[in-house]
C-alpha cells in the first residue's frame, strides 16, 4: 500500500501511536488518497476484527473534524460513517449501527457526499442480513435513504429505493403502502418528464410500471400485472431496447397464474435458452415445473424435478419456499406421496424462518397469508390416514395467527422480567415499550392504524420538528412497533436471549402438540378447502381425515349468519344446522371409533374461521360410551382458538363479577345472578349494571375478580368492521364488554373463568376495515380473554333463548360448585343438559326461579311432547368451551 503500514500493523497501533500515525498522513499531499486505501483495507478486515476497526474509525472521527482542509475533511468524515457503522453491525451493536446510519445520512445529505451516502444506504442493510433486527425497519432506512438521494437529485436512486420499499412491504402482503411506495416513485418521473421526456427517465417509467406489476402479481390482481408489463414492452419497443430476462419472466407468470400453461411454458423454454447461465433460472425452471405439471409432461417433470432439487440449497430463502411447494404439490400430483410429504414439511419450516424475519404482529400475518391456502390444498392430496408427522407442520402453520405470535412475546417479556441480569432501567423500559404497543392495537390492531404503519406515510423525526414529539409520536403509526423493536434486539444482543417469537415457531408448537399427543390428547383441527370442508384427527401417532362437500357447510354458514342478523328465524336454521349436523355424523362415525376404542381423554378441537360453528359436540355426546367416559371425567372436549400452553390449570377460587344490563329486560337474568351467589355464598361477589355504568378493566372489581359471568344481550362479532369496535353491543356509550378495552388489561387480569351468557358471544370475525384475512385471527372476546394465560371462556355460537341459557347455566354452576375445573364443569354441564328430561328441568326451574317466571316456565315445559327438551343440536352445539392447552403433565379431565 502507497505510503502505509499493513493493516496488521495499523490495528495493533494503540491509540497515541496510531493518532500519530494518521496525522502524518494528513499531512502529505496525497492524503484523500492514502486515506481512501485505508479505509478499503479496514472495511476488508472488518468482518474478522470488527472491534479494531471501530476502535481506529472513532479516533478517525475526532481527527477528521478537526482537519482545516473542509473540503477533504467532509469527504473523509462522510466514509469514515460508513465504516464506522459496517464495524458496529459486525459487533452486533445494532443500536449504534443505526445512531451512525441517521448521523451519517444526514451529514452525507448536509454536505453532499453522494458517494459515500450510497455505501452506506448500502452497507445499512448488512444489519438485516445479520439477523440483528427485524426486518420490519427495513423501510424505515429507505425513507432516509430516498430524502438523501432526492435531495441530492439523484432521481434514479430514489427510484429505486421506492421500488424496493414496495417489494418490502409486498413480501408481507401490504400491499396500500407497496403502492404508496409506488406513487412516490411515479411523481418523481412524472416531475423529471414534465422538464423533459429523455431515456434516462423513460427507464425510470419502466422501473415503476414494472414494480407495479410485480406488486400487483403478487397481490394476485392479474390483469392489473399484465396491463402494466404490457406497458413496459409497448415502451422498451418504442426506445428500441430488449426487455429485461426478469420483465418476460413475471409477463410469463401472469399467464402461468391465469391457466395459459402452453403460453408460459413456451416463454420459459425460450428464456433458459436465451439465457443458459443465469442464476435466475432456477425461478424459472420452477415456473417451468408447474406448466409441465399442468400440462402433464411427464418426462419434463423429472428432469426439472432433479435439476431443483440439486440446487435448491444454494437459493435464497423465498426460492427455497417456492420451490419447495412447487415441487411437493407435483410429487403429490404424480403420486410420490413421500417425497411430496417431505417437501411440504420443509416448506413449512423454511416459511416460519420468512415469518420469523418480522415482528410486527401484522406483517408476521402478512407473510402467512401468502401460503395458508396453498398448503391446505395440499393436505387434500394426503391418504385418508397415515403418520402424524406428516401432517403436523402444515397444520400448525396454516392454524397459527397473531394471538399465537403476541402469546410468545408475553412470554419472553415475561421471562426478561425474571431475569436477574436485566438491568432494572431496562425492564422498566421493556414494560413500557409493551404497554404502548397494547394501547395502540396489539394483537389486534385497529384497521386504520395497520394500513397507514408505514414510515413513508409519516415519519417520526419530521413529525417532531413541526409539531413536538408526543404529537409526532402519536400520528407516526410505525413508532411503537419500532421502538419495541430496537429494544427487543438491545435485549437479546446484550444477554443473548432468543427471539420474542421463539416461542410462537413451528418446531416449539409442533413439539408441545406431540407431547400433548403422547399424553393422550387428541386434536381435531377443521377447516374449508376448495370445494371441502376437512377434517383432521390427530391421536398419539396416527391421523384420520375426513371430508364433506364445501357446499353443504355454505348452506349452513350462509343460514348461521343470517340467523345471527335476524334475518331470518329459529325452525330455518335449525333446518340447515340438522342437515350439516346430519353431513358430519357421517363421517364422524371413525373419529368417534378411535375416541371409543382408546384411553384418550382430551379431545381439541382447533377449527379455522370459517369451522368454528360447527356442531361437533353432539355427535360425540350422543355416544353412550364418551358420555359416560365425561360423566366420569375420564374425557372431556374443548376449543382452543391458540396453540399455546396455559401457566396453569383454572381452577375457580375467589371473587366473582356479575355483569347484567337492567335496560335489556332480560327477566332470567336475575335468577342467574341469584343461583351464582348461592353456588359462590363464601366469596366476595360483585355487580355491574350496565344501564348505569361501564365494564373498567383497569379498575376493580373488574381488574381483580376471579370469574366473571356476562348476562345480557349481545351481537355477533362479525357485525363489526373492524376488530376496534368489536363488542357485546353496538351502543356507543360503551354499555357492554368491548374488545378494545378487554385488548388494553386482559394480560394484567387474574380471570380463570368468563363465562359469556348472551347470544353470539363466541363468534369471531376475520377482517379489519380494508381487508379480509386469510389466516385464522379468530377476533372476538372468546380468544381475546385467553390472552392471560390462566383463563377460560365459556360462550355461544348463535342466538340463545333466555330459558336456554338460563338452564345451562343453572346446571354449569351445580357441576363447578363440586368441580373447580371450569373445562370439566362444562362438559359435565352439558352430559346434564343432554340428559335433562321434563322433569328434572321443572325441578331445577322450581329450585331457583322466583314463582311469577316459574309458573310460567313449567307450564310451557309440562306441555311439551319432548320427554328431553334440549337433546338437540340446536343447544348442545350453542354453548363452546375455549381454553388454551392443558399446561403439561396435567390433563384437563
Amino acid at each position: 500500500m502507497n505510503n502505509l503500514k499493513s493493516i496488521d500493523e495499523i490495528l495493533s497501533l494503540s491509540n497515541q501511536d496510531y493518532e500519530s500515525y494518521i496525522r502524518n498522513i494528513l499531512k502529505k499531499n496525497d492524503a484523500i488518497y492514502t486515506i481512501d486505501i485505508l479505509d478499503d483495507e479496514l472495511l476488508n478486515v472488518v468482518v474478522v476484527r470488527p472491534d479494531d476497526v471501530a476502535r481506529i474509525c472513532q479516533i478517525n472521527a475526532i481527527i477528521f473534524t478537526k482537519y482545516n482542509k473542509r473540503k477533504i475533511n467532509r469527504r473523509l468524515i462522510a466514509y469514515n460513517f460508513n465504516t464506522n457503522m459496517v464495524a458496529t453491525i459486525y459487533q452486533k451493536n445494532a443500536e449504534q449501527s443505526k445512531k451512525l446510519f441517521l448521523k451519517g445520512i444526514a451529514f452525507c445529505k448536509t454536505n453532499k457526499q453522494y458517494e459515500a451516502g450510497k455505501s452506506l444506504s448500502h452497507n445499512i442493510f448488512r444489519l438485516f442480513e445479520s439477523n440483528q433486527i427485524a426486518l420490519d425497519e427495513a423501510p424505515y432506512f429507505l425513507v432516509h435513504i430516498k430524502d438523501f438521494y432526492n435531495s441530492l437529485k439523484k432521481y434514479q436512486d430514489a427510484i429505486d429505493a421506492l421500488c424496493a420499499a414496495a417489494s418490502y412491504f409486498a413480501d408481507v402482503s401490504a400491499f396500500q403502502s407497496a403502492y404508496r411506495a409506488i406513487h412516490d416513485a411515479q411523481e418523481i418521473v412524472v416531475s423529471a418528464q414534465k422538464i423533459a421526456i429523455n431515456k434516462e427517465n423513460i427507464t425510470w417509467q419502466i422501473k415503476v410500471l414494472e414494480t407495479q406489476g410485480v406488486v400487483a402479481l403478487r397481490e394476485r390482481d392479474f390483469d392489473c400485472a399484465n396491463n402494466e408489463f404490457e406497458k413496459c414492452f409497448k415502451i422498451h419497443e418504442l426506445i428500441n431496447t430488449a426487455p429485461s430476462l426478469i420483465l418476460e419472466t413475471n409477463a410469463a407468470t401472469v399467464k402461468l397464474k391465469t391457466k395459459d400453461f402452453k403460453a408460459a411454458k413456451e416463454i420459459y423454454t425460450r428464456l433458459i435458452n436465451d439465457y443458459p447461465s443465469e442464476l435466475f433460472n432456477i425461478q424459472i425452471k420452477i415456473n417451468l415445473l408447474v406448466c409441465s405439471r399442468e400440462l402433464g409432461d411427464i418426462e419434463h417433470i423429472e428432469i426439472l424435478s432433479k435439476e431443483i432439487e440439486t440446487t435448491i440449497a444454494e437459493c435464497d430463502l423465498d426460492v427455497r419456499i417456492e420451490a419447495r411447494l412447487v415441487l411437493a404439490r407435483t410429487y403429490f400430483h404424480i403420486s410420490n406421496l413421500a417425497k411430496g410429504i417431505d417437501n411440504l414439511k420443509q416448506s413449512c419450516i423454511e416459511i416460519q424462518s420468512e415469518i420469523d424475519k418480522y415482528q410486527r404482529l401484522h406483517y408476521r400475518r402478512g407473510v402467512r397469508e401468502q401460503y395458508v391456502s396453498r398448503i391446505q390444498s395440499m393436505l387434500l392430496s394426503f391418504d385418508p390416514s397415515g403418520m402424524v408427522d406428516d401432517i403436523l407442520y402444515a397444520l400448525v402453520l396454516c392454524s397459527s395467527n397473531s394471538l399465537t405470535d403476541w402469546l410468545s412475546v408475553l412470554e419472553w417479556i415475561d421471562y426478561v422480567l425474571q431475569s436477574g441480569a436485566v438491568s432494572i432501567s431496562l425492564k422498566n423500559e421493556l414494560v413500557a415499550k409493551r404497554d404502548n404497543l397494547i394501547c395502540h392495537g396489539t394483537p389486534f390492531i385497529y384497521g386504520f392504524r395497520e394500513k397507514y404503519d408505514d414510515p413513508f406515510e409519516f415519519l417520526n423525526e419530521k413529525l417532531s420538528e413541526k409539531f413536538g414529539e408526543q404529537m409526532a409520536n402519536s400520528l407516526d403509526y410505525s413508532f411503537y412497533w419500532r421502538e419495541f423493536n430496537d429494544l427487543t434486539a438491545i435485549i437479546c444482543q446484550l444477554h443473548s436471549f432468543p427471539s420474542p417469537f421463539e416461542g410462537a415457531s413451528i418446531q416449539q408448537v409442533v413439539d408441545a402438540l406431540n407431547s400433548k399427543l403422547s399424553s393422550d390428547s387428541a386434536f381435531l383441527f377443521s377447516f374449508i378447502c376448495e370445494d371441502s370442508c376437512v377434517f383432521f384427527l390427530l391421536t398419539k401417532e396416527k391421523y384420520i381425515r375426513e371430508n364433506i362437500p364445501a357446499e353443504q357447510f355454505f348452506d349452513f354458514y350462509e343460514a348461521l349468519l343470517k340467523y345471527q342478523h335476524n334475518v331470518i328465524n329459529r325452525p330455518v336454521f335449525n333446518d340447515a344446522l340438522n342437515n350439516v349436523f346430519n353431513s358430519i355424523k357421517l363421517i364422524l362415525i371413525k373419529f368417534i371409533y378411535v375416541l371409543e376404542n382408546s384411553s384418550i381423554s382430551e379431545l381439541v378441537f382447533i377449527p379455522d374461521h370459517w369451522t368454528e360453528g360447527l356442531p361437533i359436540f353432539p355427535s360425540i355426546i350422543e355416544n353412550e360410551q364418551l358420555r359416560s367416559r365425561m360423566r366420569e371425567s375420564e374425557f372431556v372436549f374443548k376449543t382452543c382458538p391458540i396453540i399455546k400452553e396455559a401457566l396453569t390449570d383454572s381452577l375457580i377460587t375467589g371473587s366473582n363479577l356479575l355483569i347484567s344490563n337492567s335496560a335489556d329486560n332480560l327477566k332470567l337474568a336475575e335468577s342467574e345472578k341469584y343461583l351464582i351467589k348461592k353456588t359462590f355464598a363464601d366469596q366476595n361477589s360483585f355487580e355491574i349494571d350496565l344501564q348505569y355504568e361501564e365494564v373498567d378493566f383497569s379498575k376493580p372489581p373488574a381488574n381483580s375478580t376471579d370469574f366473571l359471568h356476562l348476562a345480557t344481550h349481545s351481537i355477533p362479532a362479525n357485525t363489526f368492521t373492524d376488530p376496534f369496535f368489536v363488542s357485546t353491543s353496538i351502543d356507543t356509550a360503551k354499555k357492554g364488554i368491548w374488545l378494545e378495552s378487554v385488548q388494553r388489561e386482559v394480560h394484567k387480569l387474574n380471570l380463570k373463568l368468563v363465562f359469556l351468557n348472551g347470544c353470539n358471544t363466541g363468534t369471531t370475525s376475520n377482517n379489519n376495515y380494508f381487508k379480509n384475512f386469510s389466516t385464522n385471527e379468530k377476533v372476538g372476546l372468546s380468544s381475546i380473554f385467553l390472552l392471560n394465560r390462566k383463563c377460560t371462556v365459556i360462550a355461544t355460537q348463535w342466538n340463545q333463548p333466555d330459558i336456554i341459557g338460563y338452564i345451562f347455566a343453572a346446571l354449569f354452576y351445580k357441576c363447578l360448585a363440586n368441580q373447580p375445573n371450569p373445562v370439566k364443569a362444562y362438559n359435565l354441564a352439558i352430559v346434564d343438559l343432554y340428559e335433562l328430561n321434563k322433569e328434572g328441568v321443572i325441578a331445577l326451574l322450581e329450585e331457583n326461579l322466583d314463582e311469577k317466571a316459574r309458573q310460567t316456565w313449567c307450564d310451557n315445559f309440562k306441555k311439551s311432547q319432548n320427554e328431553f327438551p334440549f337433546r338437540h343440536a340446536y343447544c348442545l352445539a350453542m354453548f363452546q368451551c375455549h381454553s388454551l392447552l392443558t399446561p403439561q403433565g396435567r390433563r384437563s379431565g
